[in-house]
């Protein structure tokens, strides 16, 4: 995944030798694959309702709903 690359990048850019990682959502399944990557240098993981490895499946009427709140912040 891209945003799991692009953490692991900045660890690796920063030179960290040890980490806390915290991931909510989507955040949580990321930080999960990081941590299984690079274990040895994930002190601790916290995932707040994290995203199972399926993913998320919305039901197909959801769609227009979404794309609606993307083009309506006061949705």
């Amino acid at each position: 995944s891209i945003l799991r690359d692009d953490v692991l990048q900045v660890i690796k850019n920063l030179n960290l030798h040890q980490v806390d990682l915290v991931g909510h959502s989507t955040g949580g399944l990321i930080v999960a694959m990081v941590a299984a990557l690079i274990p040895d240098k994930v002190s601790r993981l916290v995932a707040l309702d994290p995203v199972g490895a399926q993913g998320i499946k919305f039901d197909p009427g959801l769609e227009g709903a979404f794309e609606a709140m993307k083009n309506d912040r006061e949705l």
